[in-house]
C-alpha cells in the first residue's frame, strides 16, 4: 500500500522543457492539467493486484476538462476506486482547493466507483449523507466520466435517469464564450457595438448599458464571417460564468458578450429560445448542474457554468403548446424585470418550475430533491 501526497503545481507555472516532457511520456498530460494527474497515471501503471494506491489531492481532477483522459485511465483500473470528499473539513486552512483522498483497490473483488463525504477529521471511515456507489457502466453515463463530489445517491440516481430519458441541451442549444477583448478597444463613448460583461444583468434582466467597441476594431477581434459572429448577431441567450445558480436572461440587441459571459443560439427551428431561457433559469437545470459538476465549486459556493457543461445538461424537447405556454410566462418575467430589474416574479417562476417539473417527468421524490426537501 502506498499512501502519498503529491504535489500541486498547474500547467501554467511548469517549465517549457518539462512540459514537452511530460506531453511525451504521458497520457494525462492534457489541457489545462495539474502536475499532480501524472502522479495518478504513473501508480495505477506500477500498482500491483495485491496493492493500493491512496493520495490527497484537489479534487479538480473530478469534473475539469483537463482530467477526462486521467478519468478514463481510472475506469479502465480493474477493481475498486473509493473517493473520500474532505472539503468541508478544513484539512488545507491555507490552501485555496478543495482536498479529496482517492484510494484504488485492484484484489477488491468490485469493479465500482465509491464517492463519500467525510463526517471528521477523526472518523475518516463514517460517512454523510452524501456518499453513493457506480457500477463501471453506469459510470460512463456520466458526462466525460465526471465524478460528482458531496451528493447522495438518490441524487446521482436522478440524474442518470434524467440523462436516460431526454436529450442533451448541446443537441438543441449551441453555447460559445464570450470574446476576449483588449481594454484599448473598449470605449465609453456610443459606438457601433455594445460590449456585454457579466456585472451588466442579472437572472430575468434586460442589458444595462456599458463600454462599447467600433466595428473596426471588433473585425480585430472577430472575423464577421466566423460562425461565432454569426450567432453573435441573433437572438441569443446570454448567461453569467460564474454564479451561485444558472444566471441568464435574452439579447435582443445584438451586443457582444466579453469573457465571462456564455451565450448560446437555438439550432433547430422548434426549438423556442425563450422556452430554453425557462428551463435553464428554473430551480432543475440549477440543481442538475450543481449534481453533475460539483467538482467545479469555487469558494462561497460559487459555480462555474461553462459551454461543455451547459450542453450536457438533459432537456425535454416538449411539442409546440407546452413551450408556447413557457414562452408565455417567460414573456411576463421579461416584460416585469424589464420594467423594475428588482420586482419579484417568484410566483411566475413557480409556475415554470411546476411546468418543467411535468416536462421532465418527475417524481415526487425528485421534485423534494430539487427543492432541497430530500
Amino acid at each position: 500500500m502506498v499512501i502519498g501526497n503529491p504535489p500541486y503545481v498547474r500547467v501554467d507555472d511548469i517549465p517549457s522543457d518539462k512540459k514537452s516532457l511530460y506531453r511525451a511520456s504521458y497520457e494525462a498530460a492534457k489541457g489545462k492539467y495539474d502536475l499532480y494527474y501524472l502522479f495518478f497515471e504513473k501508480g495505477l501503471a506500477l500498482l500491483q493486484k495485491a496493492g493500493g494506491l491512496i493520495f490527497i489531492t484537489p479534487n479538480k481532477f473530478c469534473a475539469a476538462t483537463s482530467g477526462t483522459r486521467l478519468r478514463e485511465i481510472m475506469r479502465s483500473l480493474s477493481g475498486s476506486i473509493e473517493i473520500v470528499s474532505t472539503s468541508k473539513l478544513g484539512v488545507f486552512e491555507d490552501a485555496a482547493n478543495y482536498p479529496v483522498v482517492s484510494m484504488f483497490v485492484p484484489s477488491s473483488g468490485r469493479s465500482d466507483l465509491h464517492v463519500r463525504e467525510a463526517v471528521s477529521l477523526g472518523a475518516l471511515r463514517e460517512s454523510s449523507m452524501f456518499s453513493y456507489r457506480l457500477t463501471f457502466k453506469d459510470w460512463v453515463s456520466l458526462p466525460d466520466r465526471t465524478i460528482p463530489i458531496n451528493v447522495s445517491q438518490s441524487q446521482v440516481d436522478m440524474v442518470l435517469r434524467l440523462r436516460h430519458a431526454h436529450s442533451r441541451l448541446g443537441d438543441y442549444v449551441g453555447f460559445s464564450e464570450g470574446l476576449r477583448i483588449p481594454a484599448c478597444f473598449e470605449t465609453d463613448k456610443k459606438n457601433s457595438h455594445l460590449i456585454l460583461k457579466q456585472y451588466q444583468f442579472e437572472k430575468w434582466t434586460t442589458l444595462r448599458k456599458g463600454a462599447w467597441i467600433s466595428t473596426a476594431n471588433l473585425r480585430k477581434v472577430l472575423s464577421e464571417k466566423s460562425e461565432r459572429y454569426q450567432r453573435i448577431m441573433r437572438k441569443k441567450i446570454v448567461l453569467a460564468e460564474d454564479a451561485l445558480s444558472i444566471t441568464a436572461t435574452m439579447d435582443e440587441q445584438q451586443t457582444i458578450p466579453q469573457g465571462g459571459v456564455y451565450f448560446g443560439v437555438t439550432l433547430r427551428d422548434d426549438v423556442d429560445p425563450k422556452y430554453v431561457l425557462g428551463i435553464l433559469n428554473s430551480g432543475i437545470a440549477s440543481a442538475l448542474y450543481e449534481i453533475m459538476f460539483s467538482g467545479m465549486h469555487m469558494g462561497g459556493g460559487y459555480m462555474r457554468y461553462r459551454t461543455m457543461f451547459l450542453e450536457e445538461l438533459p432537456i425535454p424537447l416538449s411539442d409546440s403548446c407546452a413551450q408556447t405556454t413557457v414562452v408565455r410566462l417567460v414573456d411576463q418575467i421579461l416584460a416585469t424585470k424589464a420594467t423594475d430589474p428588482a420586482a419579484n416574479t417568484s410566483a411566475l417562476e413557480g409556475e415554470i418550475d411546476r411546468l418543467v417539473y411535468d416536462l421532465y417527468g418527475l417524481t415526487e421524490e425528485e421534485i423534494a430533491i430539487i427543492e432541497g426537501r430530500e
